[in-house]
């Protein structure tokens, strides 16, 4: 038993590890630093986010390390149960809305107890890369190289969820789940006439969304707050007194940070100035009272868990672990990238959460859970590698 428990220790990704504990406790106490203002401003005690935070840091710690230790193969075959659970529930914000659903920047919630609420929508990104992994893995099996028609049927629930998403209205989840799921399908093993359909099909696909909304066909998308959203990324200083103001907020912050950082409790941009400094725009805190410096090691840490997965993904022997690994690569970096381009001004603000660092615990607890799975499926390799090699030196 013992032996059992030394060689599994072995097996443990300890960069993934070490990578993901820190960015939970720099999180956590970016959390606390960034959220003490709006908390007393909302008449709650100063650490009231924190606390709520620090509970969520610890359930999703259970979450990984219940997915590190479980085999995927388990919870992989249900698949369609989860991705359907996830799209039920969006379509139940669709039709009640009015009941259960709650604006909070364009985004539809749902509430449980009075206490607990969510987005279903933050279950979808997970569950999609675990329909993706086993659909297009079983595919790949059957067919080796696979035809663009062979997969066609895979789309449909992307195209669903996607648009269900869309329609709440939430443009950022919806282009982090398509973006996602395109990476997700391009590590599939096509047949060349199937990647040069998909080439075609890709640039077809851009130049009609391109053309469809220069012809103003996606008047609908500027309605509510989103109007005000596009004209803070065309011109945020012609706007700064409305709009335009987070996102000015927010490079004030970024260029009163500098190298260094004005250091931890000292941001002024979190007394009111950025509205949401504990969750869309947490980045910019961690630019003013950590300077470029902390910005970077937080840039390393996530770039690293991206890179990793990626590396994950291509040892990978087994077509499941290699959809897995890049699915969980693509969610994060599309993810992070969206949220910190918002708040530099780079794309229009979305209102999506900086992984692992912004405040949200159902964000961390998904993103807790797809680390799991990747620690898992990293072990697993590890214990083959460490079997082959044990067969050969006994040859």
């Amino acid at each position: 038993m013992k032996s059992r428990i030394r060689n599994e220790l072995k097996n443990i990704d300890y960069p993934l590890l070490i990578i993901y504990v820190f960015l939970l406790g720099f999180g956590l106490v970016m959390v606390y630093s960034s959220s003490m203002d709006k908390a007393i401003s909302n008449n709650n005690s100063y650490d009231f986010y924190y606390n709520r935070q620090r509970v969520s840091m610890l359930v999703a710690l259970i979450a990984f390390t219940i997915m590190s230790i479980i085999p995927y193969r388990l919870y992989l075959k249900k698949h369609w149960m989860f991705i359907g659970m996830a799209i039920v529930g969006i379509m139940y914000l669709q039709l009640t809305f009015m009941g259960a659903g709650k604006d909070i920047g364009g985004q539809r919630w749902i509430k449980l107890f009075g206490v607990v609420q969510f987005q279903p929508s933050e279950f979808v990104k997970l569950f999609m890369i675990v329909y993706l992994a086993n659909t297009l893995a079983s595919k790949e099996e059957r067919f080796g190289r696979l035809p663009l028609e062979g997969a066609l049927g895979t789309v449909a629930p992307i195209v669903m969820a996607t648009g269900l998403i869309l329609s709440e209205p939430d443009i950022g989840t919806a282009a982090i789940l398509l973006a996602m799921s395109y990476c997700i399908l391009l590590a599939v093993q096509w047949r060349p006439s199937a990647l040069k359909k998909i080439a075609v099909t890709t640039v077809g696909g851009i130049s009609f969304v391109a053309l469809f909304l220069l012809l103003g066909g996606g008047q609908w998308l500027l309605e509510g707050n989103r109007e005000g959203r596009l004209n803070s990324f065309v011109d945020p200083f012609k706007y700064a007194q409305n709009e335009g103001m987070q996102v000015v907020q927010s490079y004030l912050a970024f260029a009163t940070g500098g190298l260094k950082g004005q250091g931890i409790g000292q941001s002024v941009q979190k007394l009111g100035y950025l509205p949401e400094p504990h969750t869309d725009f947490i980045i910019a805190i961690i630019a003013e009272e950590l300077g470029i410096i902390g910005v970077t090691i937080v840039l390393g840490g996530l770039g690293y868990i991206v890179l990793h997965a990626i590396l994950i993904g291509i040892r990978a022997i087994n077509p499941r672990e290699r959809f897995l690994a890049i699915g969980i690569a693509s969610w994060i970096g599309i993810q992070t990238f969206v949220n910190i381009g918002g708040a530099t001004g780079l794309i229009p603000l979305t209102g999506v959460t900086l992984p692992l660092l912004s405040f949200g615990g159902v964000s961390l607890l998904m993103v807790s859970t797809a680390l799991g799975i990747l620690m898992n499926v990293s072990m697993k390799q590890k214990r083959e590698k460490r079997a082959r090699n044990l067969a050969q030196q006994t040859d």
